[in-house]
């Protein structure tokens, strides 16, 4: 939605009316056209990992997706997708560059005891450097995506974390 209201923005910086009402009438053939998977009892959820099964298609990455998700809703939906939003974004993004391996990520969800524990995984090219138990962002940008997951997930009392090691990155959080 970011990328999306960034370019509304820009149209509306520019008065281009025109733009903005072709722009939205795309999106919402696009969202009527799109036949959301079932992976969970979540339906916005669904939406998330939907569009990101497309989005990861498109660029011929395989996105594994596997849920084992009651009817969990300790936190809100928006907060619950920003954190899935962000963490595929950015396994699909790093994944782009890879040529040695399978362009696979991985996504592991599921719940237990009223506590919910994802796992995402996948590989990267060359080194990633950390501070302060971030990775630092590779375009130089400031790490957005990985502190927005950190803070939510703080703000819920969860756990998360980040790694890196051969070849493999891998993000969990327990909520």
């Amino acid at each position: 939605l970011r990328h999306h209201f960034r370019l509304i923005s820009g149209y509306a910086l520019s008065k281009d009316c025109k733009s903005i009402n072709d722009y939205i009438s795309r999106m919402e053939k696009n969202i009527e056209a799109a036949a959301p998977m079932t992976f969970c009892k979540n339906d916005t959820l669904n939406l998330i990992l939907s569009a990101f099964q497309s989005k990861a298609e498109a660029e011929s990455i395989s996105l594994r997706i596997n849920m084992k998700m009651a009817d969990w809703s300790a936190i809100p939906d928006i907060d619950l997708c920003a954190i899935f939003s962000n963490a595929l974004e950015n396994a699909i993004k790093a994944t782009r560059n890879i040529t040695d391996c399978p362009r696979e990520v991985s996504l592991s969800c599921h719940t237990k005891n009223d506590q919910l524990f994802l796992e995402i995984k996948n590989p990267y090219k060359g080194s990633i450097e950390f501070e302060n138990g971030f990775p630092k962002a590779s375009d130089h940008r400031e790490g957005i995506g990985t502190k927005s997951i950190a803070l939510i997930v703080e703000k819920h009392g969860g756990l998360y974390r980040f790694e890196a090691e051969n070849g493999m990155f891998i993000l969990n959080v327990i909520l």
